[in-house]
């Protein structure tokens, strides 16, 4: 970011946890270079170089009207398969930034408001870096996982709603 000349960043995500985790970690690298804050839950750290939002709390007019168009540099856009969302759109038609980075592992997956819109489409076919699973697994930048069907309920209660799942 320093290297692009960003000034301010909206770091935008789906969990509150996610949004103290991700501040945490820009913290470690900037360190007190520039200062960071949270818009979520309890949290209206509105003036914050970077600011690390929900797009829950974002999406409301008393949060989103806390900044003008150009507010931000950079938006980070975290699961960035659901741009197509009202949720998101709210929020990416209020701004302009010099720049919009979208991150998602499932790029094809998408949330359908927009007819005829893809996440593709919604950043201009630009694509910063792509990697697929088995090449990521190829090299090892993923631990190998393994699927479990499970065929027998019965054990874990009669009840559907009394499903206990972590006993499997």
């Amino acid at each position: 970011m320093r290297e692009l000349g960003v000034k301010r960043v909206l770091f935008l995500v789906h969990r509150g946890q996610l949004a103290r985790q991700t501040k945490k970690s820009y913290e470690r690298v900037f360190e007190k270079s520039v200062s960071m804050g949270l818009v979520c839950g309890g949290y209206r750290e509105y003036n914050a170089d970077y600011v690390f939002a929900t797009v829950q709390t974002l999406n409301r007019d008393e949060h989103l009207l806390q900044y003008n168009k150009n507010a931000f540099d950079c938006i980070i856009l975290d699961e960035a398969h659901h741009v197509t969302a009202d949720t998101y759109q709210k929020i990416m038609k209020h701004f302009e930034p010099k720049l919009w980075l979208g991150m998602t592992a499932t790029p094809d997956k998408r949330d359908d408001n927009i007819a005829g819109k893809n996440v593709y489409e919604l950043f201009n076919y630009q694509i910063a870096y792509e990697i697929r699973l088995r090449q990521a697994m190829e090299d090892k930048l993923l631990c190998p996982f393994h699927y479990f069907g499970i065929t027998d309920l019965s054990i874990i209660g009669d009840d559907k709603a009394e499903h206990d799942f972590s006993i499997l």
